[in-house]
């Protein structure tokens, strides 16, 4: 809120910096990628290393310079994020390990690049696919052992919720809508990663991604909506 002093009888308008959101929920916070939480590092330079802000050193890291996403600053509402090129092979593995009938919920803020006709694995693992984009079906899709397809393929941004109920269901949300469930639960499995793996490297990820967090756990339909509107105003969804 602004506010107007009067100093020698001339009126000043004090007008506050806004701050950025603050994560609003972090009990069983497994892991957590963040832009703005990336410092030392040049903008439009190849990052090695993305530090896990959520404690439990989860970071994401890629060794091989030729398969290391780009950092760019002041890209998405003033905000820094991570180009995982069109190129087989780009990505970052953690040592977030999630099994088959595991609970968990991850939220990620992307955008697709190039809008080709590949297959392309934003988020995956050791086991499978988790969230990308096919060409038989040109929508995003959530593997747990079957697909979710949910919203059209775009070059805007969108914020996603992926969840898992162990013996249960998934489900896929986007934009703070769900775009349904299934009764498959099977896990991403070991060493969950932001672009593609090196078990499936020759799906190219083609994907900005701004915020990634992962919790260990199935949570309550309220603290999901908590999260999602932490990410909507913080990047201005």
């Amino acid at each position: 809120m602004n506010r107007t002093f009067t100093i020698g009888g001339l009126p000043l308008t004090y007008k506050p910096t806004p701050s950025t959101p603050d994560l609003p929920y972090r009990t069983n916070l497994a892991c957590w990628l963040a832009g703005n939480k990336i410092v030392g590092q040049a903008n439009n330079t190849l990052l090695a290393t993305w530090l896990d802000s959520s404690g439990n050193v989860n970071n994401a890291v890629q060794a091989t310079g030729a398969d290391q996403p780009t950092y760019l600053t002041n890209f998405l509402n003033g905000l820094p994020v991570v180009r995982f090129d069109n190129v087989a092979g780009v990505g970052m593995q953690t040592p977030l390990a999630l099994a088959d009938d595991s609970a968990f919920t991850i939220f990620l803020v992307s955008a697709c690049l190039t809008l080709d006709a590949g297959y392309h694995r934003v988020l995956t693992g050791q086991n499978n696919w988790l969230w990308g984009y096919r060409p038989s079906v040109e929508n995003y899709n959530y593997y747990m052992g079957d697909f979710i397809v949910g919203d059209a393929v775009s070059t805007d941004w969108t914020y996603t919720t992926l969840i898992n109920t162990p013996a249960t269901q998934s489900e896929m949300r986007m934009n703070g809508a769900s775009k349904g469930t299934n009764a498959a639960t099977g896990g991403p499995g070991l060493h969950l990663c932001v672009g593609n793996s090196a078990w499936y490297s020759g799906e190219a990820p083609d994907a900005y991604i701004a915020e990634m967090i992962a919790y260990t756990a199935t949570l309550t339909s309220g603290n999901i909506l908590s999260v999602e509107g932490y990410l909507k105003a913080k990047y201005g969804l």
